[in-house]
């Protein structure tokens, strides 16, 4: 067996080149690290609650006159 046998296996071997395209969307990923997270927004204000209305003047009971 000489050892010029695998020296000719080795053109077969194209096919690793083939790894070339199935790195490409590899490196995509690699992109999105690179983009900086979206910052993060504040969480909104809770809204006030409306200023409490204060309570009616206590008005004395209407007398009705008979």
């Amino acid at each position: 067996m000489t050892p010029m046998a695998p020296l000719p296996e080795a053109p077969e071997r194209e096919p690793p080149p083939k790894l070339l395209p199935v790195k490409s969307p590899v490196t995509l990923p690699r992109s999105l690290p690179t983009i900086p997270p979206p910052p993060t927004m504040p969480p909104p204000a809770p809204i006030p609650p409306p200023p409490a209305i204060p309570p009616p003047p206590s008005i004395p009971p209407l007398v009705l006159p008979r």
